[in-house]
Formats: C-alpha cells, structure tokens, sequence
C-alpha cells in the first residue's frame, strides 16, 4: 500500500479518521515530506489566525470546500469561539467566469459583513445518464477536473489553482481596501 496511487491520483495522505495524516509506515517517504509540509503549513495558519485574532487583524483561510481542513477540531474550535466575529461563505469558481465549478470555502475573521456578497454557489441542473451537468451561470457544461492533462502531463486541477478574478474584485471591493488606497 505505500506510496500506491490509483488511477494515476496521488495517495491518500489522510482520511476522517486520522486528519493529520495517515501512519508513516503506510506512506511512502515522498509522502511523509509532503504530509508534513502540508501539517507545517496549517500549523502556521492556524498561528497565524490565532495572532491576528488577538489583535482583531482582519485575516482569511480558503480551502475547497470537500477539504478535510475543515474538519480539524483545531480550525473548528478558532471558529467557533469568535463566532461574532467570523463569517464562513462558500462560492463556485463557475459562479465568477470559469468553466469548472470548484466549490470553495472561505472563513473571515475581522472582516467587513460584505464579505457575505462572495456567497455564490451554482444551481447546476442535474444531467441526464452519462451526461454532464449544466452550469446556473453559464448554461453551458462544467469542465471537468480530473486525471492528467495529455499535454502538460500535470493534474488537470492545477488550472483551478489561480482564484478567478471576477471574485478577487469582489473580495476587494467588499474589504473596502480599494476605497482606503484611493484615499491614500
């Protein structure tokens, strides 16, 4: 089972049961270094959250929506005992102009209440067999994102990375951050 990769995905390095990671010995080395990059990373967000917190700093997690970050009881106690300050807003790329879905969950601490506005999520209807989905905003079929991309030889998700830029818009324009530079 180490370091085993099905249908050319990377493994698994955690489940519901062990969110911080698998057993070492069912992963491979590789996959130990990236678990514990990934751990380091969260670590630091959460100390991040923690300091920002204290001073009442406006400051932001996203994660896919499915993420298992979510489920950290660490993550889930930092929102829950601020909760009059927090908001948690969920969105689709599809939503803002891209041609995938990709739900995604932001939590805001400190933030202004429009943040609310990023709060947009695709009521896409429901295909027939063997047919895809049709976007809410588009009217055109998601893209799906999985497996390798035949030209790059990368993971078709990787085009997802970037945030569409229709939602960086709204998120400044809703942190009220362009009306403070335009004033500077």
């Amino acid at each position: 089972m180490q370091g085993r990769r099905r249908g050319g995905y990377p493994a698994a390095l955690r489940d519901m049961q062990h969110l911080w990671g698998l057993p070492r010995e069912s992963l491979s080395p590789r996959d130990q270094r990236a678990l514990q990059m990934h751990n380091t990373l969260a670590f630091f967000a959460l100390e991040v959250i923690d300091e920002c917190a204290k001073a009442k700093l406006p400051v932001a997690i996203e994660n896919p929506s499915g993420s298992m970050v979510w489920s950290l009881p660490e993550l889930h106690d930092r929102i829950h005992n601020s909760l009059e300050h927090v908001r948690k807003v969920t969105t689709d790329y599809c939503c803002w102009g891209t041609p995938w879905r990709k739900r995604t969950t932001m939590t805001f601490w400190f933030w202004p209440a429009a943040v609310a506005s990023l709060a947009r999520v695709c009521r896409a209807s429901r295909g027939g067999k063997g047919k895809p989905a049709i976007c809410s905003t588009s009217c055109q079929p998601h893209v799906h994102l999985s497996g390798l991309d035949p030209e790059t030889k990368t993971f078709r998700t990787k085009q997802a990375d970037p945030y569409p830029l229709k939602m960086v818009e709204a998120l400044v324009a809703a942190s009220g951050l362009a009306k403070r530079i335009a004033i500077d």
